[in-house]
């Protein structure tokens, strides 16, 4: 089942810039839950985003440097069911 992963709410300002500092995983690569998978930056502080479950990267809509704000897409897993 295809997952769609999403910037969570790290601040209480939705509309705030969130950068995507780096990614630790590619597509095609294998996540376990819980996994950092990349790092997010916010009011000058580093994140770590963890995989809510297990499953495959299948792509990265956020590419690093690229910047949104909570909601926005960053990745798509396919998980296990």
């Amino acid at each position: 089942m295809k997952t769609e992963l999403r910037i969570p709410e790290i601040s209480k300002n939705p509309a705030a810039e969130i950068v995507v500092s780096t990614w630790y995983k590619k597509p095609g690569d294998r996540v376990v839950a819980d996994e950092p998978i990349a790092e997010l930056l916010f009011d000058k502080a580093a994140f770590d985003f963890c995989a809510p479950c297990s499953g495959d990267l299948l792509e990265i809509s956020m590419p690093e440097e690229a910047k949104g704000c909570v909601g926005s897409l960053l990745a798509i897993m396919e998980t296990e069911s």
